[in-house]
């Protein structure tokens, strides 16, 4: 048998290849000879060292400070008992080591001795040349290890955490209105991003409000503090007044529209036909339900599931705890409404609701969902008539609203309770409701 003379000769080949297969991946070791398999595996303990190294001073407060002997001998020791004891003093001793300009600089500078101390200590020592007196070290050792963390660095964490991770609104485009992100919202495209100009430098023109309907609303809606912008269809959240000028939030695509020559309207701009009015103050708390009885087109039929996660056993007269979602779904013709409110009792706002649970729904769980209000709904269709463009000019259905609660839920909701689910998954579930 040959004798192997070679830096790693106290281990077999086979040995050898099959730690670099385990430890290297994917990187050909199984295919090399023994030529091949000796450097490489050098080479590869001593990036893996020097990776260890770097990433210990990396994470130090002040690198300088590091006692780079002691981070050394702890990672010898972890070396150590991933490869061997053997491999690991052949590594020590071989020349793909020495020839290192790093590792020779810490070779030719021994490290400071520590008396009687033992390996623990070593990696004590990275923390910096200088030692606690007799009575600190004396505290220290009577101090349980690992310390507990403290509350106050347990609130900083978790305050950075969801600083970073939050999606905070950073904006509103004065151009169309649209809000923007401090970073990319999931399964979009495209990013958009706002960037603050100055009027003068761009032609706007195009924004001018042409339709007299629009202008006649009161609220002067379009009217701002700069006079060089009134009669323009923009946001009053993307325009920013004070003692140094007028500027404007504009996201990129609106940007790009309006620095052509000539300038071009943006496709999301107000003035694209995109003006949707503002409802006064009193109206403005107006419920989605509110809001679908008065509309004139329905495109969609709206689906609410709600589940009651109250336990069981819960006394009746407690009150539920509901969670649930909604799905709206189109449809292939628009509902026209012929006389406005619409009417529950015949379907007419294309609304159902499952409540799922153990026990059946009471009216008042639906509060939170279903609320409407009979003042509110006849302030809003007032409101319809008066000011929005082409709403029909019809008298109100006083059935309609008479069959409105004062400040509830509709009763008419209420009138097909099934006693269960008619699904192969409705074992248990007691109630479902359908509107």
């Amino acid at each position: 048998m040959t004798k192997l003379n070679d830096a790693l000769s106290s281990i077999t080949t086979a040995a050898l290849r099959s730690l670099a297969v385990a430890y290297f991946h994917k990187r050909g070791a199984s295919g090399m000879s023994r030529s091949e398999l000796v450097p490489f595996f050098l080479d590869h303990m001593r990036e893996e060292e020097l990776d260890r190294l770097h990433s210990a001073t990396r994470r130090a407060t002040d690198p300088s400070q590091v006692d780079i002997h002691a981070v050394q001998h702890s990672i010898h020791r972890s070396m150590r008992e991933r490869y061997g004891t053997q491999i690991m003093n052949n590594y020590l001793a071989s020349q793909a080591r020495a020839i290192e300009p790093r590792l020779q600089h810490m070779e030719e500078n021994p490290p400071p001795s520590h008396p009687g101390g033992s390996e623990d200590q070593f990696v004590e020592a990275a923390i910096g040349p200088e030692q606690p007196h007799d009575e600190d070290r004396a505290e220290l050792e009577e101090a349980p290890w690992p310390r507990p963390i403290t509350q106050q660095l347990k609130d900083e964490c978790v305050s950075a955490f969801r600083t970073g991770t939050a999606l905070q609104a950073c904006g509103v485009c004065a151009v169309c209105a649209r809000r923007v992100f401090n970073k990319d919202i999931l399964f979009v495209k495209n990013s958009v991003s706002s960037t603050r100009f100055d009027p003068a430098t761009l032609d706007l023109e195009v924004l001018r409000i042409t339709d007299p309907h629009i202008l006649e609303r009161p609220g002067q809606h379009f009217e701002f503090d700069d006079s060089s912008l009134d009669g323009l269809a923009l946001d009053r959240k993307g325009v920013h007044t004070d003692i140094n000028g007028t500027q404007l939030d504009i996201c990129g695509p609106c940007h790009s529209a309006l620095s052509k020559s000539p300038p071009r309207l943006p496709t999301l701009a107000l003035a694209n036909g995109n003006i949707r009015g503002t409802l006064p103050e009193h109206l403005q708390d107006c419920t989605w339900l509110e809001e679908r009885l008065c509309a004139r087109y329905l495109a969609s039929a709206c689906v609410v599931r709600l589940y009651d996660l109250t336990s069981p056993g819960a006394p009746e007269h407690r009150s539920r705890v509901m969670k649930g979602h909604a799905c709206s779904f189109p449809l292939n013709t628009v509902a026209t409404a012929t006389k406005l409110p619409w009417t529950v009792a015949d379907g007419g706002p294309l609304l159902s609701c499952i409540v799922i649970g153990p026990r059946k729904p009471r009216i008042q769980d639906l509060r939170a969902v279903f609320k409407v209000r009979r003042q509110k709904v006849k302030d809003l269709l007032d409101y319809l008539k008066a000011n929005a463009k082409d709403y029909p000019q019809w008298e109100d259905d006083p059935a309609a609203i008479a069959a409105l609660p004062e400040d509830d839920v509709p009763e008419l909701i209420m009138r097909s309770v099934y006693p269960y689910a008619p699904t192969p998954f409705s074992v248990g579930r007691a109630g479902t409701l359908r509107l």
